[in-house]
């Protein structure tokens, strides 16, 4: 189980980190707070996540005509190398 914690730790690593901040009575206070990358990249896959399971087969069903793009591998590679 051991090995299963530290890379499971390591992992998390990539995505959090703590942040020691002084509260106002002097005692130190570690918070874990999200990286910027890893903000982005949920409001990214968020909307990749609507897109997919609400807008875009509603959209294709009403507007049949305007034929909307559907998510492939183009769109999610282009967007990811927007990181």
């Amino acid at each position: 189980m051991g090995i299963l914690k530290t890379i499971g730790g390591a992992l998390a690593g990539i995505f959090v980190k703590k942040v020691t901040t002084v509260a106002p009575d002097g005692e130190e206070v570690t918070k874990t707070q999200a990286r910027e990358g890893t903000k982005g990249l949920g409001w990214i896959v968020g909307f990749l996540v609507v897109w997919h399971f609400l807008a875009y087969p509603i959209l294709s069903y009403h507007f049949p005509h305007y034929q909307f793009p559907s998510l492939d591998g183009g769109w999610l590679s282009g967007i990811f190398l927007g990181l």
